[in-house]
């Protein structure tokens, strides 16, 4: 396979997690351990989280069809990832079997402070 048909090379790879990196002090998520993963998949890029152990895994798509390398940007996807991480934690409490609406209520108050640590006004202050 040529460098057209695999958009994520080494150094794209690179480039993703450094930007995943910094995203994730960004928003105060540094109890995570991430690890990353450079592989063919079936999407541009992917999270797995365990919320009880604080570890996720990221996967990188290291073979892009052609089709998809107009749409392809490593610090996009980063980012788009790390929104997942921080909404792992509502998520794993929304898909549990018995959900108590007490872990939702509390996931969503984390969100909210996490967010407004990050968001500035529209006049531009903070």
């Amino acid at each position: 396979m040529d460098k057209k048909e695999s958009r994520f090379t080494a150094e794209e790879f690179e480039v993703f997690c450094k930007e995943f990196k910094r995203w994730q002090r960004y928003l105060g998520l540094d109890g995570y351990q991430v690890y990353f993963q450079h592989k063919p998949l079936d999407v541009f890029a992917d999270i797995c989280i365990n919320q009880t152990c604080s570890i996720a895994t990221v996967r990188v798509n290291s073979q892009l069809p052609p089709k998809d390398i107009p749409f392809a940007d490593p610090a996009a996807h980063a980012q788009h990832e790390v929104l997942h991480l921080l909404l792992g934690r509502l998520e794993a409490g929304a898909r549990a079997r018995y959900a108590v609406a007490e872990n939702i209520d509390e996931a969503l108050e984390e969100l909210c402070r996490r967010i407004a640590r990050v968001i500035k006004s529209p006049d531009g202050e903070v």
